[in-house]
């Protein structure tokens, strides 16, 4: 019989599809075989339950990397001892419904986050989703940062207790047109995230936020790049300076519009058509070429393609 050294073990426990030797190998004293065995994609189920069972956390860990992880063995671990395990599977990709809802019902805070923000390939079933809305405020508001929220989940929690979770969920990517009816609806602190929320397609809800009572649910509004073209108009003018000021640092605007708020009255509102622009469009190049505050000029004289013209007009400009 041969002697296998450590390395070499480790490598035969981590490629060998023979049940019997997988049996042989589960007796190795060295963690690193053992933890090498558990990752081992060839591992048949009742190996997998035993290694379940190993009194050495991390080893039972490298089962959660498995990729061919059997449904029973990880619901063997949702039940495991160690809570930082149970997080680990808890973002574990393949994860069975079943264990998902075990998890769920889970005492430890960090394994109920790790399970509220799994998206992607891992998005969690709507049944999970609504058994974890009966979580506690963290993890709600954990939820309603995933991006997979379901329509059931996001009508409850669009009418949450906690205000703070209606707040996050109103900058949603995918709110469905009932969560946005309550939102809309809700404290201007959820307002004013839903108003700078860039997947607001709606004009209707829009223009109906542009006429709020509220400062800054309009200047949430006027920053958003998603903004409707009549919306823009409207916040044009508005009589809040703080308002137009939001509305010029915004990135999507119409062109007569840039050129409009290049002759506003307010110097902070010029001011934004060049501070927060990685280039500046000619009509705006022309108007502060000639604006009255030599700040204003010296932000454009900063700017990237600037026009010949305008180069020229700065350049004969004030020595400063």
């Amino acid at each position: 019989r041969l002697k296998l050294n450590t390395e070499q073990r480790r490598q035969l426990a981590k490629k060998t599809d023979d049940e019997s030797l997988q049996q042989r190998l589960l007796a190795d004293q060295d963690p690193l075989v053992s933890r090498a065995l558990a990752a081992n994609k060839a591992l048949c189920k009742v190996v997998q339950q035993q290694i379940a069972k190993d009194a050495i956390v991390t080893v039972r860990c490298h089962l959660i990397y498995n990729e061919n992880l059997h449904p029973e063995v990880q619901e063997q671990l949702a039940h495991d001892p160690s809570y930082e395990l149970r997080e680990s599977l808890a973002r574990r990709d393949e994860l069975s419904e079943a264990v998902q809802l075990v998890l769920a019902r889970d005492e430890d805070q960090d394994v109920l986050e790790a399970l509220a923000s799994r998206t992607g390939a891992a998005a969690l079933p709507v049944p999970v989703q609504l058994e974890l809305v009966k979580s506690n405020p963290d993890v709600r508001k954990a939820l309603a940062h995933n991006d997979n929220l379901g329509a059931p989940a996001q009508l409850l929690l669009a009418r949450d207790s906690n205000m703070e979770v209606r707040r996050i969920l109103a900058a949603h990517p995918n709110l469905i047109s009932a969560a946005l009816q309550f939102l809309a609806m809700d404290v201007i602190e959820v307002q004013t995230s839903l108003a700078g929320n860039r997947h607001l397609g709606s004009a209707l809800l829009q223009m109906g936020l542009s006429q709020h009572k509220s400062e800054c649910v309009r200047s949430a509004l006027a920053g958003n790049s998603a903004l409707n073209f009549e919306v823009q108009a409207h916040l044009l003018k508005d009589k809040n300076p703080k308002v137009r000021e939001a509305l010029s640092g915004n990135c999507n605007l119409a062109d007569n519009i840039l050129e409009t708020l290049s002759s506003d009255e307010h110097y902070d509102v010029r001011a934004n058509l060049v501070r927060r622009r990685d280039s500046v469009s000619p009509s705006v190049q022309r108007h502060l070429a000639k604006d009255p505050d030599i700040d204003i000029r010296k932000c454009l004289a900063r700017a990237a393609d600037l026009l010949d013209g305008v180069q020229q007009q700065l350049a004969g400009d004030l020595p400063e």
